[in-house]
């Protein structure tokens, strides 16, 4: 399954986060950048996936870090067949800079910036496991995010579209958004991580209207990446 989805769909997607989340989107976080190293780590080494962990933060019990953000871990050793509890790495890494939707229309991902960081945070496992578990909490009390299982996974073994994108040298950043999609594929997990590449200066690097990809000045290939597991909690062993 490729996880390549077009910017007309991912702006779709995200629009519908700001309506079906509206409080979330514009007073805690519709999203966040951080380096492109901080998901990949090091590009020799052999890995299963790229893991983020969902971390509510809102009651700011953890005054170093944002509302709500993604905790990533680089060179994650997970397949995407079983039931994850927690991270395996003891040492994560969590953006400085996420950003809110400041009203209900979408400006598009192709015109959308926000300043670039100049580091990324360090997170260690046991805030990160805190902090996923209030999310689980708020999702069993009050249905807050539509997000059963509070991790996206972009499995790679069989897989390459995050790897061939890590190469890329004019992507120097990743921005990731909040989405929502009433796919019943999905199941309960309809809140959906979107991946997109960005350039040194800032600026998304979207494929062009009703593509799925374009060459970007080095000569490699940029594209929107979506379809993170778990896509359906049917998918998981017990």
């Amino acid at each position: 399954m490729s996880y390549i989805i077009t910017a007309e769909e991912a702006d779709r997607m995200i629009a519908q986060f700001i309506a079906k989340k509206k409080n979330i989107a514009t007073k805690e976080a519709l999203g966040g950048i951080i380096h492109k190293e901080s998901i990949d780590g090091s590009s020799s080494a052999i890995y299963t996936g790229n893991m983020g962990w969902l971390c509510d933060n809102v009651n700011k019990s953890h005054s170093n870090y944002p509302k709500l953000f993604l905790a990533f871990e680089r060179n994650s050793n997970y397949t995407a067949d079983q039931e994850i509890e927690e991270p395996q790495s003891s040492v994560l890494v969590a953006p400085t800079i996420t950003f809110i939707s400041s009203s209900d229309a979408w400006p598009l991902l192709k015109d959308h910036m926000t300043p670039i960081p100049t580091s990324d945070n360090i997170i260690d496992k046991p805030t990160v496991i805190d902090l996923k578990n209030e999310f689980k909490k708020q999702e069993k009390e009050n249905k807050k995010y539509s997000k059963e299982h509070p991790y996206c996974f972009f499995e790679n073994k069989n897989n390459t579209e995050l790897s061939v994108l890590m190469e890329n040298e004019d992507i120097k950043y990743f921005r990731y958004y909040f989405g929502y999609s009433d796919d019943q594929s999905y199941g309960n997990n309809k809140m959906r991580l979107i991946l997109v590449p960005v350039a040194a200066k800032g600026n998304n690097l979207v494929p062009d209207p009703g593509q799925k990809k374009r060459v970007s000045s080095s000569g490699g290939e940029v594209y929107i990446l979506q379809k993170s597991w778990p896509p359906d909690s049917s998918n998981l062993k017990k």
